[in-house]
């Protein structure tokens, strides 16, 4: 998100001026580009620059790699269909963030080894995959389903 975007925008990821690489974005309007951020390794900080020219750079923000969080067990692990149900989730690298997100709910975070998921409006029955997300894209599910 920001100002002045326009076809021939470019995102550049890197930690200097010689280490910058040049990654394709897709233009969506004057304020705002998608983009693929390259692989990089866990827990390293990358530098995120946008540039019309390839010369001239916005000033850099700093873009955070994370591991996915893991999921070890659900809390109870079968919950009878209907409404508000909740779910302890027990695991790791649970982050307190804007974007957590619990994907058959809203999510509570407690600590980085433990969430509640509140489950309104269940209609499934049978196992049903529970997953977290620290970014509201990318979810992690347990590896034993939940049964409703």
């Amino acid at each position: 998100v920001g100002q002045f975007f326009n076809n021939e925008t470019q995102v550049f990821f890197g930690s200097s001026i010689s280490s910058r690489s040049r990654f394709p974005g897709q233009f969506l309007s004057s304020s705002s580009l998608a983009f693929r951020t390259p692989p990089e390794g866990m827990h390293t900080v990358a530098t995120v620059m946008v540039s019309q020219d390839s010369f001239h750079f916005s000033l850099g923000v700093s873009y955070l790699y994370e591991k996915d969080p893991t999921i070890f067990s659900l809390i109870p692990s079968s919950i009878p269909a209907g409404n508000n149900r909740t779910v302890t989730v027990v695991g790791k690298r649970f982050a307190n963030s804007l974007m957590f997100r619990c994907n058959l709910g809203v999510a509570f975070f407690l600590n980085s080894e433990r969430v509640l998921c509140e489950i309104s409006n269940l209609s499934l029955i049978g196992n049903v995959s529970l997953g977290i997300s620290n970014n509201g894209v990318d979810f992690t599910s347990a590896a034993q389903a939940l049964v409703v």
